[in-house]
């Protein structure tokens, strides 16, 4: 029952063993003929603890009902990432090493909403690395196809959002979250400007490999650290962060949940977390450690390479009532 149970039931049997130890000595100690005295402290001493029991059972009920009442609950955030208009999965960030799934993005979104997903996350790979990120580009018509197919969703949308040309075409097409990594760290003041213009919009994505914050398409250094990046993100009106460690990502090889505490811990911001999943075991040990910091889990191998059942690990940890509002519901 836990250690609150424990101690409350102990002082409830010290209660039993004094009333005893007390009518004992009331026998050996009472003069003959004073039964009505003993009758009254008997009478006393069971009320005391007829009373102190009726208050253990209170104490330990709400105990265990507060424990079971305490459930913690994230977003399960399935992903599509896009290259040349493909669904695709890189490894460890590596372009050359990609792998392409033979499904149309759209239908693949839909099918993420009918599975009980609430939040999409859409990145544009060519984007990423410096491609077009014009409104004629196959990957921005893919993505604004999906948020048509998909309104009721929360669409976020990494890649490329250098511009404030940029902002305002996804802003315009509907996509509710935008996810900003290189401009970050190369001009922070921009994203402030514009989370003043769009509050509650903008994540930052902080992609790291060995501590140092990747950018364009992780293909260069930053000379950031993780945490660093963090804070900056904070400082910037960032809403969240999502925290990838590029060597787990694309791996199956489970997400790396140590240095993503730490990075919600630096930034005060609630931490969604990217790369390796690979397993329903993973989700349970970020609800047994997280301690309320990750907000959100990222997934996208893992359901394509039918390792975990999208619409299970939604069922046994987001929660029905899981809401991304406006002000202090947005993240």
């Amino acid at each position: 029952m836990g250690p609150l149970y424990t101690k409350v039931c102990h002082r409830r049997n010290n209660l039993h063993a004094s009333h005893r130890s007390v009518h004992e000595t009331r026998l050996r100690e009472s003069p003959p003929g004073e039964p009505e005295v003993d009758l009254l402290v008997d009478l006393l001493l069971g009320l005391l603890l007829g009373l102190s029991s009726a208050l253990v059972g209170l104490i330990a009920g709400v105990a265990l009902l507060g424990r079971n009442m305490y459930t913690f609950y994230m977003t399960i955030i399935p992903a599509i990432d896009l290259l040349d208009g493909k669904c695709v999965r890189l490894y460890r960030g590596n372009y050359a090493q990609s792998t392409e799934y033979k499904i149309n993005p759209v239908e693949v979104a839909n099918q993420f909403v009918r599975e009980g997903a609430r939040r999409i996350h859409l990145v544009d790979l060519d984007a990423a690395r410096g491609g077009t990120t014009d409104r004629g580009s196959n990957n921005r018509k893919i993505i604004a196809a999906i948020r048509a197919t998909v309104p009721d969703a929360v669409i976020e949308v990494g890649g490329g959002i250098r511009s404030a040309q940029d902002v305002e075409e996804l802003k315009g097409i509907g996509v509710d979250r935008l996810i900003v990594g290189t401009v970050l760290v190369r001009r922070p003041e921009l994203v402030e400007q514009w989370a003043a213009r769009y509050p509650d919009t903008f994540i930052a994505g902080i992609d790291a490999k060995d501590g140092e914050v990747r950018i364009s398409g992780w293909e260069e250094g930053s000379s950031l650290t993780d945490t660093e990046a963090a804070r900056l993100a904070r400082e910037s009106g960032a809403v969240s962060i999502i925290y990838t460690n590029i060597l787990r990502d694309g791996t199956l090889q489970g997400p790396d949940i140590e240095n993503s505490l730490m990075v919600a811990d630096a930034g005060g911001l609630p931490v969604i977390v990217s790369g390796g999943i690979r397993g329903m075991q993973d989700f349970e040990e970020i609800k047994r450690i997280s301690a309320d910091r990750i907000a959100g889990v990222i997934t996208g191998k893992a359901i394509y390479e039918q390792r975990i059942k999208l619409s299970e690990v939604i069922a046994a940890y987001q929660s029905p009532a899981m809401q991304h509002g406006e002000g202090s519901q947005a993240w």
